[in-house]
């Protein structure tokens, strides 16, 4: 009797944990270039997003939202918000996560904005 309930107990789990998952699945989106001008660029989007090169800078698309990545500017939305990036700047990390915009250079917070 004992291992019957044991078993019961376990397909119940497994049920359970078919019918829920495990939790929801987040589809990330992410982009590095080698090196663009002696630059990295790491671009992490959590969503869909698409990645292209227009007029030698960098364009992301995503969610309505179009980021564009060039030598000094970090251009958002066609200048709704533009963001200086050091001239000396060897590695760039952008985020998007939740509707902030996350820009480090070379390790340091840059910027953290609602998008």
């Amino acid at each position: 009797m004992k291992n019957t309930n044991l078993t019961i107990l376990a397909l119940v789990a497994v049920a359970m944990f078919a019918v829920t998952g495990c939790g929801r699945h987040k589809v990330i989106s992410r982009m590095t270039t080698g090196s663009t001008d002696g630059r990295q660029l790491a671009v992490v989007i959590d969503g869909k997003a698409s990645f292209q090169t227009r007029d030698g800078k960098h364009v992301v698309t995503f969610r309505g939202h179009e980021l564009v990545v060039g030598n000094e500017r970090l251009v958002v939305d066609g200048d709704k918000k533009s963001f200086g990036i050091p001239a000396a700047a060897k590695k760039v990390d952008i985020e998007v996560t939740d509707g902030v915009l996350i820009m480090s250079v070379d390790g340091s917070l840059l910027i953290k904005t609602p998008i």
